[in-house]
């Protein structure tokens, strides 16, 4: 929770230090960096999208790869100056969340229907100052530092919020300075001991000196202003009037006009008369020390996802390890914001059953649970009825009879199955183009040429939309995946396949789902009869059954084959290039056309 005006009401009583750190300076031991790893993933984020050249694409196309190097890449120059012990991501954020967190999402629903306004045909997000985050930003951040050889033993998925844990671990720390990396300016206001200092995300450069690369940070330390105003916790007082308006206006125009050293010690005596509710200091308390320290059986592994995280700390077995201890017993599922069309009915709809096994898996028939997500241009929240542990044999039978056995992209199609499903039921059938976009995306067979740059007109909101359900579907699959991890209840068979499922950051191609529209109307008619030759035969490299497998999905779905999907396209160049050397090239390499 914000404090309004923390820093720049304490900079006023005392500036905080700037000081240059390297690796070369001599030090024998460089200070601890412990990072709140959920602020940092937004901040590079945030640094990312200052590069980028065509805003719409490079934000709608995301490249998670990219996003993941300069992770590793931001961690490395840390380490100039720094030793980094602690990197904490959210994993549980408790219930005085509820309503900013409700009002965060409703936001952006608002920004997403002021935009939709704005760009009713092509997306342009040149026409709004909103920059939507990508729904698997904090998955891509924590797989980036969890597959470093140096980084994956100093990340966790914590139950509850980053910055309690790192506040923590910089307290308990036994060798010298502890400087916690943050954008959060509430981790002044923990308990804290003379050698933590907090430096700000914002407020931090990497320079190249005479003698090395340094970290120049700005410091603020806790204990220190603590003392200034006259100890006993009165910065946690202090934060409380800041964030009280009622307080605010009686307490910092009139008793605190000036920062003037010799007035510090009767803001003491004020503050200590002032009483801070318990569900104020509750959010400035440590989590118990072997939740930041242990690592046993009882744990969870790393998750890469935070909503998927607090999906699983919110359930029967791990729900006594969450800071601080849920007070609700009803269960509310935040579901990732995705960029959608408002005018459509939510993503979500994609996956839900899914996510109802997931659900039943982690908890009680009994438990009431909804899922907060987007209806319209607002937040609803949606009730679940649990499913029982039985649908699982019957998922795992209808993602098997999708591909062949073994087929790590299994999962994959069977997503694409069921949006294409979702728009059959719907009485709004997916077009053939559309279809082939969407085997696109989840192929990774190698292309034969450069993907071209995809015109800002082709991005329209019913391709997006599309990429949203996508998007919905792996993440259900994930939670799936995660909830069979955690507790190992479920059919066998299917935990192997969502095992083999590829990563989430890695699943989709966008540019490759995007490239489809603009490359089929220059798909010739010859083209096009080799695409559904190769089909029909089963041909393709050795080891890509893909050509099969989506033949297999489309026949048994009851959808309209691929012979059809490719067949039926109109338009194109003409027949002028297909000299029997082109064909496969204009559908990207893949065996399916």
């Amino acid at each position: 929770m914000g404090i309004p005006h923390l820093l720049s009401t304490l900079e006023k009583l005392r500036r905080p230090a700037s000081r240059s750190f390297s690796s070369d300076g001599g030090r024998e031991q460089l200070p601890a960096a412990v990072i709140d790893g959920s602020a940092l993933a937004h901040f590079i984020f945030n640094c990312c999208v200052k590069t980028f050249r065509d805003r719409t694409a490079d934000v709608l196309a995301f490249d998670y790869a990219a996003y993941q190097r300069a992770v590793v890449r931001w961690l490395e120059d840390l380490e100039a100056g720094f030793t980094i012990t602690h990197i904490f991501i959210d994993g549980h954020l408790p219930s005085y969340k509820t309503d900013t967190r409700t009002s965060r999402v409703q936001k952006a629903v608002t920004d997403l229907a002021r935009l939709r306004t704005l760009s009713p045909a092509a997306i342009d997000l040149r026409k709004s100052p909103w920059t939507p985050t990508p729904p698997f930003l904090i998955a891509a951040f924590t797989d980036a530092v969890y597959c470093h050889e140096r980084y994956r033993h100093v990340v966790r998925t914590v139950p509850g919020e980053a910055d309690a844990f790192c506040a923590g671990a910089a307290s308990e720390y036994q060798g010298g300075e502890a400087v916690i990396f943050t954008a959060d300016s509430d981790l002044l206001v923990y308990p804290s001991k003379p050698h933590v200092r907090i430096a700000m995300l914002g407020d931090m450069a990497f320079e190249d000196a005479e003698d090395g690369r340094t970290v120049k940070v700005t410091l603020w330390t806790p204990a220190e202003i603590d003392a200034l105003l006259g100890g006993d916790g009165n910065l946690l007082r202090f934060a409380w009037v800041l964030h009280h308006d009622s307080l605010r206006a009686a307490h910092i125009t009139s008793t605190f006009p000036s920062a003037a050293a010799s007035v510090v010690k009767e803001r003491g005596k004020v503050l200590g008369g002032v009483l801070v509710p318990p569900v104020f200091q509750e959010q400035y308390t440590l989590p118990p020390r072997e939740l930041y320290f242990s690592s046993t059986d009882d744990t969870p592994p790393v998750i890469l996802d935070s909503r998927a995280a607090e999906v699983v700390y919110r359930s029967r077995s791990f729900s006594s390890l969450a800071h601080p201890r849920s007070k609700e017993a009803d269960v509310t599922v935040y579901l990732p914001v995705l960029f959608e069309d408002v005018t459509k009915k939510s993503a979500w709809n994609v996956g839900l059953r899914v996510r109802k096994l997931a659900y039943s898996i982690l908890f009680d028939n009994s438990t009431m649970l909804s899922e907060a997500c987007r209806k319209a241009a607002g937040v609803t929240h949606r009730y679940i009825n649990l499913s029982t542990t039985a649908d699982a044999g019957k998922l795992a039978d209808e993602v098997a009879a999708v591909p062949t056995l073994g087929d790590t992209r299994a999962v994959l199609v069977y997503v694409v199955s069921q949006v294409i499903i979702e728009h059959s039921q719907a009485g709004s059938p997916l077009e053939k183009t559309d279809i082939l976009a969407l085997l696109a995306a989840i192929t990774h067979s190698p292309s034969l040429f450069e993907i071209p740059a995809i015109p800002t007109e082709e991005w329209t909101w019913p391709r997006v939309q599309l990429l949203a359900q996508v998007y919905a579907g792996l993440w259900s699959m994930y939670l799936l995946s995660v909830a069979t991890t955690v507790t190992g209840n479920t059919d066998s068979e299917l935990q192997q396949r969502l095992a083999a499922m590829p990563k989430m950051v890695e699943a989709l191609n966008v540019r490759r789902f995007m490239a489809v529209y603009a490359i089929m109307p220059r798909v010739g008619k010859k083209a096009r009869k080799r695409a559904r030759k190769r089909v029909k035969t089963g041909e393709g490299d050795e080891g890509d059954d893909l050509g099969r497998v989506v033949g297999r999905l489309f026949r048994e779905g009851d959808i309209q084959g691929v012979l059809e999907i490719l067949g039926g396209q109109e338009g194109g160049s003409g027949d002028s290039a297909d000299d029997g050397s082109g064909g496969e090239d204009e559908y990207m390499g893949m065996t399916v056309g």
